[in-house]
Formats: C-alpha cells, sequence, structure tokens
C-alpha cells in the first residue's frame, strides 16, 4: 500500500510542476491538471493512511504522514481561500512543494529504518 501511495504522491508533484510553470502571468492553469493534482494527492493521502493503519509505524513515518496533511492543508488554503482568482506568488507555491517534498522525504526515510 505504501508504493502505491508513493506513486500517487510522485504524480501529485509532476502534476504540481506542470501547474507551477504553466503559471504565468496572464494565463490561466490547466483545470484538468489542477483535477489531476488534487484527486492524485487525496488518493496518495488515502492509501498512506491505510498503510499506517494497518502496519507498524515509527515516529518518522508519521511525521510524514502529517507533513503530507500541511502541505495538502496549505495548498488547500492557498488555491481556495487565499487566492482564488489571483495570480499565485510563487513564493507561496514552492513553500507549498517543499513541504510536500519534505513529507515524501521523510516517509521514504522512515520505510527504510
Amino acid at each position: 500500500m505504501f508504493i502505491l501511495a508513493i506513486f500517487f504522491l510522485l504524480g501529485t508533484g509532476y502534476a504540481g510542476y506542470l501547474l507551477s510553470t504553466s503559471h504565468k502571468p496572464g494565463s490561466k492553469p490547466l483545470d484538468f491538471m489542477r483535477t489531476v493534482h488534487h484527486s492524485s494527492a487525496l488518493a496518495g493521502l488515502a492509501c498512506f493512511w491505510v498503510y499506517l493503519l494497518t502496519s507498524e509505524t515509527n515516529t518518522q513515518l508519521t511525521v510524514g504522514f502529517l507533513l503530507f496533511i500541511a502541505a495538502a492543508l496549505g495548498g488547500l488554503t492557498l488555491f481556495r481561500v487565499i487566492f482564488p482568482q489571483e495570480q499565485k506568488p510563487m513564493m507561496v507555491v514552492y513553500a507549498h512543494a517543499s513541504i510536500a517534498i519534505a513529507a515524501l522525504l521523510a516517509s521514504i526515510i522512515g520505510v527504510f529504518n
């Protein structure tokens, strides 16, 4: 289940990368890529949650999952609440991505410990 979660979360990262590069002044991000980004993030978090519930967890996996939750809440806040129709500030987008990358690394390291 963890491998499936990692695949979904890597797909989320790739879709997020495509969203960030397509988000230029005067252009609108692709709705399809936004849907893929959201859907694969939810599927990855659900698979990760099932993995945490059904396996022996360690602290690093739990920290990784909580960082993913923080990244998801940050993305939801960024795109739905703070800046629903405006150009997104790229530093905030990069902070959202950095938290998600840190969560992915912490989770992968946690599995191998």
